[in-house]
C-alpha cells in the first residue's frame, strides 16, 4: 500500500495519512474486515481528491473501513463508495505536581498551563509519557520541578504514566483547561486587610471553576462564592483563613491579618 500512502501525502491540504492493511480473513483488533484496509487523514484535502486517491491505487476487491464515504462515479456510470476517517481529537487530562527549585519562586503556573497547549502536542496515535511532559515544563519554567504526574481519559479517572490514545485515528488534544496543575496557588498570598475593607482573592492551578469560602471566619467576614470579593469583618484584630475550593474538591488556603 505505499503507492496509496504515497499519493494520499502528495494531495494538496494533507497533513498526515495512515493506511492500515489486514490481509487476514477475519476482523482484526482496529476493527479493519478481512481483506481490507483502513485509510486515515488529517488536514483541509478535499473529500474528492481523498477518494480518488483510494480509488486509483487500491487493490482489486480490497474492502474499506471509515465512517467518512464519497461516490465515485466508475465508467460505466454505476458509483463506488469509498471509505476512510478523519483523524478524531481525543481529550487529554494532564495532572502534576509543580515545586519551585530554588524554594523561594513559585511556579509559574499560568504560563506553562497555557504554553504547554503549543509545545507539548502528541502524534496521531502517539503515546504521551511523563518523561516528555516534565522536559517540555522545564523549558516553559527551569524553576519547576514535575512530580506525580499522570495522564488520564477524564479529569477525576486514574492517571497513568504513559497512556495511548483509544483508536489508531485518535490524536490527543491538549488544553489548557485540562492540565491540572497541584498544589493550587492563591493570590494575595498573605494579605492584611483593615476591618470593613475588601480584597479580591484569585486562585490559579488545580481544575475547573473555583468557589471560595471563609474558612475561619474570626472577624465575621463575608466572601462572594464566585468571585473571591472578601471584605474583612468589624472584629480586629484577628486572622481569618480564606480558602479556594477547585471543582475536584482540592484546596489552597491563605490567611488574611484583619486589622
Amino acid at each position: 500500500m505505499s503507492g496509496l500512502l504515497a499519493a494520499l501525502e502528495n494531495i494538496t491540504g494533507m497533513s498526515a495519512a495512515f493506511v492500515y492493511e489486514n490481509v487476514t480473513g477475519s476482523t482484526d483488533g482496529d476493527g479493519i474486515p478481512s481483506h481490507s484496509i483502513w485509510v486515515i487523514v488529517s488536514g483541509t484535502a478535499l473529500p474528492a481528491a481523498i477518494a480518488n486517491a483510494i480509488y486509483s491505487k487500491r487493490n482489486a476487491g480490497c474492502g474499506m473501513k471509515g465512517t467518512q464515504s464519497y461516490n465515485i462515479t466508475q465508467a460505466d456510470g454505476s458509483n463506488f463508495v469509498i471509505r476512510w476517517d478523519d483523524v478524531t481529537p481525543e481529550n487529554l487530562f494532564i495532572k502534576f505536581t509543580a515545586t519551585s527549585l530554588d524554594g523561594s519562586t513559585a511556579p509559574n503556573i499560568a504560563a506553562i498551563r497555557s504554553q504547554l497547549v503549543s509545545s507539548f502536542v502528541p502524534g496521531v496515535y502517539q503515546q504521551v509519557n511523563i518523561n516528555d511532559l516534565a522536559t517540555e515544563v522545564q523549558l516553559i519554567d527551569n524553576n519547576t520541578l514535575v512530580t506525580s504526574s499522570g495522564f488520564s481519559l477524564s479529569s477525576g479517572g486514574a492517571y497513568t504514566s504513559t497512556l495511548t490514545p483509544t483508536a489508531k485515528n485518535n490524536q490527543f488534544a491538549v488544553s489548557s483547561a485540562n492540565i491540572i496543575i497541584l498544589p493550587m496557588i492563591m493570590t494575595p498570598l498573605a494579605p492584611t486587610v483593615v476591618h470593613g475593607a475588601s480584597t479580591t482573592f484569585t486562585a490559579i492551578g488545580g481544575y475547573g471553576s473555583y468557589t471560595y469560602s471563609i474558612f475561619t471566619n474570626a472577624s465575621s467576614g463575608s466572601i462572594n462564592a464566585s468571585t473571591g470579593l472578601y471584605t474583612a469583618g468589624a472584629t480586629f484584630p484577628v486572622t481569618d483563613v480564606v480558602r479556594a475550593t477547585d471543582g475536584l474538591g482540592n484546596t489552597i488556603d491563605v490567611n488574611v491579618s484583619v486589622t
